[in-house]
């Protein structure tokens, strides 16, 4: 578990990080399925949508995303955003 911020029994959360945004979360921001699911409602979404948005997310005094950690793979399975 790196830089846990919060630790259930089978998942963890920590703050996004640059490294988050490429992968697996930017095939998600492109799946028409996800993103009917979401607030962000944008689709499809390039790299550079998604470094906006982290730097957005990291100045903000009103919003926290936060990545939602698989504890035995350490696989980012999921955002939450408060």
């Amino acid at each position: 578990m790196k830089n846990a911020f919060i630790k259930g029994d089978r998942v963890y959360m920590r703050y996004l990080t640059p490294e988050d945004l490429g992968g697996e979360y930017l095939n998600w921001m492109n799946s028409r399925d996800i993103m009917r699911h979401t607030v962000v409602g944008r689709f499809p979404t390039s790299p550079e949508d998604m470094r906006s948005f982290f730097e957005n997310v990291a100045q903000s005094k009103d919003n926290v995303v936060l990545a939602i950690m698989d504890k035995e793979s350490d696989r980012h399975i999921g955002n939450v955003k408060l």
